[in-house]
């Protein structure tokens, strides 16, 4: 949900791997940074949220997962059985707060 960092129009070297997925008429992009702690994206929130809850499943439960936002101001703990619907109404929420 972040946006990635770009330096003189070049993204910064933070990131080991980065892609660009193309969603109907929209693109989500991504970066895995080079902790290989944090994925950051960059695109619609339910695309996001897809992303996350894919990501959740191929990843261990004994590693805890969260969605947050840039600033930190909304986030959810990802479980087998977080819904994309869960993700999106609490940035819902959180978007209209601050609108």
């Amino acid at each position: 949900m972040s946006s990635v960092p770009h330096q003189r129009g070049k993204r910064c070297r933070r990131y080991c791997l980065e892609w660009i997925i193309p969603i109907e008429n929209r693109n989500l992009e991504g970066a895995l940074e080079r902790t290989g702690q944090a994925v950051v994206l960059d695109g619609d929130v339910s695309d996001c949220a897809n992303f996350s809850l894919w990501l959740r499943s191929l990843i261990s439960k004994k590693y805890p997962l969260f969605f947050y936002d840039e600033g930190y101001s909304a986030d959810i703990e990802l479980h087998q059985d977080t819904t994309q619907e869960q993700i999106v109404e609490l940035f819902a929420k959180e978007l209209t707060q601050y609108s």
